[in-house]
């Protein structure tokens, strides 16, 4: 005979609880209401009995044994890949028995509040949980913005680090091997040390948007997403100044849970029938946590945060602001404060809802997707919001996103009832990455936090080799409020006489010039500028590079601007200025058409002629 097991319809909870169970089991278990139980078994002479029927499931197995409660519902899943150690626990471990029976006691007893509980917690479902589509969705997500982030660079390589470039990486190679003869390969990790060439840089952009289109088509996916974390790891590595950003960290550190988290497979479709891994879908949730809660946590170290005024300059003082941002400036005073609170509590309170009932775990995604949707709409991070908004993807169940699509599109892509068959070896490589990942992030978020954790030295030279190979990092974006944005005007003069200016394309420069939307593309130089404006040239030596460069008037390195107004003849000497510019107010922009006002703040950079002279 085969094993049935019989539950309360008339409690809520019951089906969702039998529809997961029915979906982990197969057809190896009948499942029926109990006011059911003869019109659908109609050869059944087995019934609840009268004094067991306060409990919500009851199940008789093959042998004709009756069990009721919890021990139902573990001797259910005996029956489930994967899942037969919760019986063994529960059989094995005495306090655990007791506790399981106690909580479906006293379910039973009060059944109409802890319905309502579990529907406001849980939600009230009649199909199973399953994170099929979101692990499609997810890992396709993912490798659009590999592809973006490929092709953004791809365009700006030769300029930034080419041999006539601002930063030449070969050059950087070999001066590392010539300072490190033995150990050049640990000194900087990196695939260009096979072929220390400009035309390597262009192999690795192509290796990597060659990856990221495989696993857009579900190809090999664990290898794609490897090769393209290795490849886009060596461009890091040899990029000097331009590539060391948050986003370009977290891109590699999702790379590898990409890894584990892909199909073990040569080809993975939107209905291919595999069980997405627990262990590192948690991990994804707590990168997610890791980056919301830091980029909260480093602000209160701010004054300009912590009173609530930051939106006062952010929007202007920004990187790389659009139209947007100008439009944002704009809040009224008395809205800022009670935004910036908003902020606060999303990236403060919400990250703990990651790990909470799914009803409430959907609620804090959909909170963090508003807030990355809103900082999209007033500035520009390149791809870094596109990656928070496919981490976030984690937090949902194929239930909740799939309530988005026809019942066709959601057919084809997620078929309704699926029999998983486990894998082991793949079981046993995610726990060792979760038993490696996890701890090393913890412990380098709690630094971030402040706190200095007493860590074996072992373990300590462990993290670092994991943070070093950005395996593991640090996050939180805009730890400090600048109140002032100085800008670098950067002239040139044939004559000695007459100065004119280079345009950027994206950052500011004529104050007419509406701020220019660049988002998913990821601007570097312009990016890289802003933030050496708050510097000096001494502390960005590559800024001098960059300045002989115009002066050769290098076509790879000239490209990435705007307007070079010395295109058919190099200049003779150059010079940076250095202005500090604000929005313009409202009625100010209405008369004379600018966005930007700006004065005179000294210079940054004094004339300079090729021979590294200045006249």
């Amino acid at each position: 005979m085969k094993p049935l097991l019989v539950y309360d319809e008339t409690f809520r909870p019951a089906e969702a609880w039998v529809a997961d169970l029915a979906y982990l089991t197969g057809d190896a278990v009948r499942y029926c209401p109990q006011n059911e139980l003869h019109d659908k078994f109609p050869e059944a002479t087995w019934e609840v009995p009268a004094e067991d029927r306060k409990s919500v499931v009851h199940y008789l197995d093959e042998h004709g044994t009756l069990f009721r409660g919890a021990a139902a519902i573990f001797e259910v899943l005996s029956l489930a890949p994967r899942r037969g150690w919760l019986t063994r626990l529960y059989y094995r471990v005495p306090p655990f028995a007791d506790a399981c029976d106690n909580l479906f006691e006293a379910i039973s007893i009060r059944r109409k509040g802890f319905s309502a509980l579990y529907g406001m917690l849980w939600g009230h479902r009649e199909d199973p949980i399953t994170h099929h589509y979101t692990h499609w969705f997810f890992l396709r997500m993912f490798a659009f913005v590999i592809l973006i982030a490929f092709a953004s660079l791809w365009y700006q390589i030769d300029g930034l680090a080419g041999d006539n470039g601002i930063a030449p990486a070969a050059a950087m190679l070999a001066m590392t091997a010539e300072a490190y003869p033995d150990d050049h390969t640990r000194a900087i990790p990196t695939l260009m040390w096979l072929f220390p060439f400009e035309s390597m840089l262009t192999i690795l952009c192509a290796a990597g948007v060659l990856c990221a289109v495989l696993a857009l088509a579900g190809f090999l996916m664990p290898l794609a997403f490897l090769g393209a974390g290795i490849c886009y790891l060596s461009l890091i590595n040899v990029c000097g100044p331009f590539l060391r950003f948050q986003w370009d960290i977290l891109l590699i550190e999702m790379c590898v849970l990409a890894v584990f988290f892909s199909a073990w497979r040569f080809r993975a479709g939107p209905n291919a029938r595999i069980a997405p891994s627990v262990a590192i879908r948690f991990l994804l949730r707590w990168l997610l946590f890791r980056i919301c809660f830091s980029s909260g946590i480093v602000k209160l170290g701010d004054t300009t945060w912590t009173d609530l005024r930051a939106f006062d300059f952010h929007f202007w003082t920004q990187p790389l602001p659009h139209l947007g941002s100008w439009y944002a400036h704009q809040m009224p005073d008395w809205a800022q404060p009670w935004a910036i609170a908003g902020l606060f509590f999303v990236y403060l309170v919400v990250p703990f809802f990651f790990f909470a009932p799914r009803r409430l775990r959907s609620i804090a995604g959909q909170l963090t997707i508003a807030l990355q949707l809103a900082i999209i709409a007033t500035g520009n991070h390149g791809f870094f919001n596109l990656l928070i908004l496919t981490l976030c993807i984690s937090l949902f169940d194929d239930l909740q996103l799939t309530k988005f699509l026809s019942n066709r599109a959601r057919t084809s892509v997620m078929p309704p009832t699926i029999r998983v068959k486990p894998i082991f070896l793949r079981h046993v490589v995610t726990l060792a990455v979760f038993a490696v990942i996890f701890p090393a992030s913890l412990y380098l978020l709690i630094l971030t936090s402040g706190w200095q954790p007493l860590v074996p030295e072992r373990a300590r030279n462990a993290v670092s080799f994991l943070y070093e190979n950005r395996v593991v990092s640090t996050y939180g974006l805009y730890a400090t409020m600048s109140t002032q944005r100085p800008e670098i005007i950067i002239e040139g003069t044939r004559d000695g006489v007459k100065w004119e200016p280079y345009v950027f394309r994206w950052k500011p420069g004529p104050l007419d010039r509406a701020p220019r939307w660049a988002q998913p593309h990821m601007p570097r130089l312009d990016w890289q500028l802003a933030y050496a404006a708050l510097g000096t040239e001494a502390g960005n030596p590559w800024f001098t590079s960059f300045l002989v460069r115009l002066l050769e008037n290098e076509p790879s390195v000239t490209r990435l601007l705007d307007e070079n107004p010395f295109e058919d003849e190099p200049p003779i000497r150059v010079r940076a200025q250095l202005y500090t510019y604000a929005f313009v107010e409202p009625d100010e922009h209405e008369t004379t058409g600018n966005y930007w006002v700006r004065s005179p703040a000294g210079i940054y950079s004094p004339e300079m002629e090729l021979g590294w002279q200045t006249p």
